[in-house]
């Protein structure tokens, strides 16, 4: 089933923003690895735009999987690398316009043993494959996330406070989902609930970032849902 962006609510609540950035900055070039409210990834992006930008066959069209199994289609960048893949979701549809969502996900061995983690950074120093320890680092203090184990979970919740707290006037955001690498975890760290980044049982359990989300702030649109890993 595909479900349109502006009907997808359900994870709007876990996007958290980050401090506000100019909306009218530049695009960086594209081998620029620092992902910005802008760039390189420009406010008024097109896919038609993305293929003058990264070259056309760098730019793939295709269903980046939505929540609870959901189909989301927006635009892959560079999906046959590993290192420098990342998604978009768009606000428009129809046009393939105006960037809702910028999603950089770990990459996945075909035998599920091994993941890759992209070379993208965001303005807030998130990184894919990053302990949650060194989230806790940057955000200043500990946060709440939801309980392993579900369609949500691993999702960064509150930031308690700390420096990744939201803006009142951010121009774009990110959120943080977090996967669990422990060979064994404990049963504590599971479920629909709120757990906390410095429990004993989550730092046990080595969660680390599965995948980031820097969202665009639009005031004619509604908050997207997030696309899930492959």
């Amino acid at each position: 089933m595909r479900v349109a962006i502006s009907a997808l609510l359900g994870a709007s609540a876990l996007m958290l923003a980050a401090p506000a950035m100019a909306a009218d900055e530049q695009p960086a070039k594209a081998s620029d690895m620092t992902i910005t409210c802008g760039s390189p990834i420009a406010w008024d992006a097109t896919e038609e735009s993305l293929k003058a930008q990264f070259g056309a066959e760098n730019v793939v069209h295709k269903d980046l999987g939505g929540p609870e199994g959901t189909e989301m289609f927006g635009t892959q960048i560079y999906s046959g690398d590993a290192k420098k893949t990342f998604d978009i979701v768009w606000t428009d549809e129809e046009k393939w316009a105006n960037p809702a969502i910028i999603t950089v996900n770990q990459v996945w061995s075909e035998d599920g043993e091994t993941a890759t983690n992209p070379d993208w950074v965001s303005a807030e120093g998130i990184k894919a494959g990053m302990s949650i320890e060194e989230v806790e680092k940057i955000n200043g203090k500990p946060f709440k996330l939801s309980g392993f184990g579900w369609d949500y979970g691993g999702n960064a919740t509150s930031w308690e406070g700390g420096k990744l707290e939201p803006a009142a006037d951010a121009k774009c955001g990110v959120s943080i989902s977090f996967n669990q690498t422990a060979e064994n975890v404990p049963d504590s760290t599971q479920g629909d609930k709120e757990i906390v980044s410095n429990g004993k049982d989550v730092i046990a359990s080595k969660p680390v970032v599965s995948r980031y989300t820097v969202y665009y702030v639009r005031p004619d649109a509604e908050a997207p849902a997030e696309t899930t890993s492959p």
